[in-house]
């Protein structure tokens, strides 16, 4: 996420492009990330066909709120501790079938990342996700869930000079708990999830979520 995306030319200097040591590493983190990205666009595909032959369950929708937190990469040019913490809110559905398994899809959008350091600085991210994902019960009232995706997202950057975006695909981590009080159609949620390099930077919202469920 790359607020001062300026410095990247004073940081690339610091390393010769030509050195052997450094191509092998970079082919390798390129190949394995796009490796799980490819296993999981396979299960996606793979859940969405599965649901779709299955018998789904149950199905509800929902609204998103939360806290977002900024994690830089080494090769980000912002680091986390120049930037306060994301409002994060989305919308999502989801259908699961009898025995556990779904998809969930949803609209997340972390508000403004601002810089500590300077005024009217600041990333903001928002996208899709695409997500298969298990539910485990406990009992009636109470179920644990995880799920594994992809979230196509858009970050836009501002500084006091310039703005900016960029775009890509990556990887989202999930696990949560699920509460249906009893004699109620409502659903609350409360959702850990984790976004990897987005732009450099990975990004952990924590979210209460209030749906309702058919």
């Amino acid at each position: 996420m790359n607020v001062f995306k300026e410095n990247y030319g004073k940081a690339d200097k610091r390393y010769d492009v030509k050195d052997s040591r450094f191509t092998p590493s970079i082919n390798l983190i390129g190949s394995f990330d796009m490796n799980i990205k490819q296993i999981l666009f396979f299960f996606v595909l793979l859940s969405l066909l599965t649901s779709a032959r299955a018998e789904v369950d149950h199905e509800y929708f929902g609204v998103s709120l939360g806290l977002a937190t900024l994690d830089s990469g080494d090769n980000s040019a912002i680091q986390s501790g120049d930037t306060e913490p994301s409002l994060g809110f989305g919308l999502y559905g989801a259908g699961v079938t009898d025995a556990g398994f779904g998809v969930e899809l949803g609209i997340i959008s972390m508000d403004k990342f601002k810089s500590k350091d300077f005024d009217n600085v600041y990333s903001r991210a928002y996208g899709i996700e695409l997500s298969p994902l298990y539910e485990f019960t406990i009992s009636e009232a109470f179920s644990i869930y995880a799920k594994a995706g992809l979230y196509a997202w858009k970050i836009s950057n501002k500084t006091s000079t310039t703005r900016w975006n960029t775009t890509g695909t990556s990887t989202t981590y999930g696990l949560g708990a699920i509460y249906r009080p009893k004699s109620t159609n409502l659903i609350w949620r409360f959702t850990g999830q984790y976004y990897n390099d987005l732009d450099d930077a990975s990004i952990t919202r924590v979210s209460i979520d209030l749906g309702f469920g058919f």
